[in-house]
């Protein structure tokens, strides 16, 4: 017969098992997810002091808050000139031990030789990429992401676009850069013309293409979720919208910005530099999910940026 003394050891053993399962007290740490960000800009041409500024913000992050550190930034096309652009960029990090990458994309004014030429050296230079040619289409691999950059220009000999719209080969090579990336959770796609514009340029963006650019629209979307935003820029205006129909009428609107459940971000990332407004697009990593915070300020130099936009995208597992 069992005493009372043991019957109390029994409850007392069975309260530290059930302990222990309720907040995994194991030996070993319980992993953090680390976080991280990813910042998108867009046309900075020849205005490289407001450039300068864009770039101190996501440095210091003045207004963007407490947000993971920059590893990457993207320029969603108009760099031009490069050269001048990349010297302040480099000046603006000298001191930063972990410096971010500078992964350029191809806009409607980046023919010149000389730019292009230093585009591709960048890109061959950058760490965790995959370069599919030397016409600046390529993809950057980093813990959980796939970043992947396009252009959709036939200049220089590029095969995958022309006037800003994808063609059936430019489609055909996102998709299975999309499916081979079984190691990420996110994937954005980086390129210089919006596919649904506002604002701006609305007969000389991808939207001039409709066959191809509801067909690439249906592919993004066919992932499932796993393509979390198309960056672009173009217009020089931020703007952000959620589409999963790409033929719905709010999606062609000129003034909609539809949010469609299902769907893929477009985010236009406007301009710093080139535009009336100067943006600074804050994407941060944390596992599986994912955070944007968008800044901006008035072009003119002296201006503080302020927070105009945020929200976020979380796993459902």
């Amino acid at each position: 017969m069992k005493t009372s003394k043991s019957v109390a050891s029994y409850t007392l053993i069975l309260v530290l098992i059930l302990t222990f399962q309720l907040f995994d007290c194991t030996t070993q740490p319980i992993a953090v997810a680390e976080k991280w960000s990813i910042t998108a800009l867009a046309d900075p041409r020849m205005a490289h002091e407001t450039f300068e500024n864009a770039l101190k913000e996501v440095r210091d992050h003045d207004a963007l808050g407490k947000v993971g550190t920059a590893k990457f930034i993207v320029v969603c096309g108009d760099y031009d000139p490069l050269s001048k652009n990349v010297e302040r960029f480099q000046g603006v990090f000298s001191n930063v031990k972990d410096k971010p990458q500078l992964l350029p994309v191809v806009g409607n004014h980046d023919f010149d030789d000389s730019d292009f030429s230093e585009a591709v050296a960048i890109v061959k230079n950058l760490e965790h990429t995959t370069r599919r040619d030397e016409k600046l289409n390529y993809y950057v691999d980093y813990k959980n992401v796939r970043i992947i950059a396009v252009n959709v220009y036939s200049d220089h000999n590029n095969d995958l676009g022309d006037w800003g719209c994808l063609n059936s080969k430019g489609i055909e090579w996102i998709d299975s850069v999309i499916s081979s990336a079984t190691h990420a959770d996110h994937i954005f796609i980086a390129m210089h013309e919006p596919s649904f514009p506002r604002k701006r340029h609305f007969y000389d963006s991808f939207n001039q293409c409709e066959e191809e650019r509801d067909s690439f629209w249906d592919m993004i979307v066919g992932h499932n979720g796993k393509v979390k935003a198309v960056l672009v820029g173009h217009t020089h205006h931020y703007y952000r919208m959620r589409v999963k129909d790409p033929r719905s009428a709010e999606a062609n609107s000129r003034s909609e910005y539809p949010d469609q459940e299902g769907g893929v971000y477009q985010i236009d990332c406007g301009a710093c530099g080139n535009g009336v407004r100067s943006t600074v697009v804050n994407i941060e990593i944390i596992g599986k999910n994912v955070f944007f915070r968008v800044v901006d300020a008035g072009g003119f130099l002296g201006e503080e940026f302020s927070l105009i936009d945020e929200w976020e995208i979380r796993s459902a597992q």
